[in-house]
């Protein structure tokens, strides 16, 4: 197989969601920004209170984890507290060493216009009284968007009595008081930036010995069980088909024909069983594979759908009792990546680089395209031939049975406790380029 063309480098210039006018709002604020004198506040010795911003999805907050086992290392007596998305709540709440969660729809808006609706004198209320009293806010949001960029000046308004330190995206975090540069763009790894950023702070560490850290509880392990007992004795690949419906994200799923050769081959050359991993959204696409699935020449294959069923922990744990995991780019893709279970994680046009499951033991199967990934150029909205989603089925079945074969002796990490995961080692998955069936 020929290796893939040079990978372009993205530039955060042109990474703007939002077309022309958003364009047009990041120029006047970076005007903006040369007549405002920059504030320089030095970093606290003790913060009494720190708050980690995360506004993201589940993906992005599963990422967002190894940063906190050091910043408890770090500031061993403050209270570590987190804002996230509410439907990342999941990921950090029940950590140990995270104190609080906060969640508010305020901060899941996605549009300037769902901010402008969202904005409430009761939560403006609620939100500015929890950053009163914060000492040092750690942003780990990257301002691609106007409404990430109001949300992340809104949060920086509410503690502007803090010490505001944090990743700094093409120029435009001004409202930070130590800034923290991309480092090579989407080249960096998010857990490299998380590693960039605990240097700032004083507590350098190599990204590769960054681990991440989900609250499995025994709860969670019981009610997988339960939810796999129709396959009880039997092995079997736990397989997600999609990613959230909303604007581009919904792009992201590849078609039901390369999903049913796959679950017929991992039954037909390994026995495997499948499970159905998914939310609500992924009811109509699990329906529809699992009805293909249950027909054939060689008989129906067992399948246990659990769309909407389990909990992001119930996940991690259902996959943990799994032989294998193999899921697009989404955030149950980077749960995943939190069991010791191999897995395979289908990339098309979004960067397979920067956020690539933080796993030693999965792979990332990427198309040979000279013009992938298109995301940062939203390539993907012009684009009519969609060559980066006809991946071949033997090739993705190929490296499955690599990976099953060395299942047993690539074990991501031990399990101890409340926390699901603790990857050693180089945990970065391994980049693999997909052969095509035509183009």
């Amino acid at each position: 197989m020929k290796p893939p063309p040079p990978r372009p480098q993205a530039n955060f210039e042109i990474c703007v969601e939002g077309g022309p006018l958003a364009w047009a709002f990041f120029r006047v604020a970076a005007a903006g920004r040369a007549l405002v004198p920059r504030r320089r506040r030095e970093l606290p010795s003790a913060p009494r209170r720190i708050a980690v911003v995360r506004l993201g999805g589940v993906g992005d907050a599963v990422l967002a984890t190894p940063i906190l086992g050091p910043l408890r290392e770090r500031y061993p007596g403050a209270s570590l507290e987190v804002v996230c998305w509410r439907a990342a709540e999941g990921v950090f709440r029940g950590n140990p060493v995270v104190h609080r969660v906060l969640s508010s729809p305020l901060l899941d808006a996605r549009t300037p216009r769902d901010l402008a609706r969202s904005l409430r004198f009761r939560e403006w209320v609620r939100l500015r009284g929890f950053f009163r009293g914060v000492d040092l806010v750690i942003f780990l949001v990257r301002t691609c968007s106007v409404a990430g960029f109001l949300k992340a000046a809104l949060v920086a308004h509410w503690a502007r009595k803090a010490v505001r330190v944090g990743i700094d995206t093409g120029g435009r975090a001004h409202y930070l008081d130590l800034r923290v540069e991309e480092g090579g763009g989407a080249a960096q790894h998010e857990v490299g930036g998380v590693a960039s950023v605990l240097k700032a702070l004083g507590a350098p560490i190599r990204s590769d010995a960054l681990s991440l850290s989900v609250p499995v509880s025994s709860g969670d392990r019981e009610r997988a069980g339960e939810l796999l007992g129709p396959l009880t004795g039997r092995p079997f690949a736990a397989l997600h088909l999609g990613s959230s419906q909303e604007g581009w994200r919904g792009l992201k799923r590849f078609g039901l024909e390369l999903w049913e050769a796959v679950a017929r081959g991992l039954h037909d050359r390994y026995g495997l069983s499948m499970v159905l991993l998914g939310s609500h959204e992924d009811r109509q696409a699990n329906f529809a594979l699992a009805r293909a699935l249950a027909s054939g020449r060689a008989g129906p294959i067992p399948v246990v759908d659990l769309s909407g069923r389990t909990a992001l922990m119930e996940v991690v744990a259902v996959v943990e009792r799994a032989r294998l995991f193999v899921g697009t780019d989404s955030g149950v893709a980077h749960l995943a990546a939190c069991a010791p279970t191999p897995g395979i994680a289908l990339f098309a046009f979004t960067d397979f680089v920067r956020m690539a499951p933080w796993s030693q033991n999965a792979k990332v199967m990427v198309p040979p395209l000279a013009c992938a990934p298109c995301q940062y150029t939203l390539g993907y909205e012009r684009c009519e031939n969609r060559c980066c989603f006809d991946l071949d089925p033997e090739e993705v079945l190929r490296t499955a049975g690599e990976l099953l074969a060395g299942g047993e002796e690539k074990a991501w990490g031990a399990r101890s406790g409340a926390t699901g995961c603790s990857a050693g080692g180089s945990p970065r998955a391994a980049v693999t380029p997909a052969g095509r069936r035509s183009c």
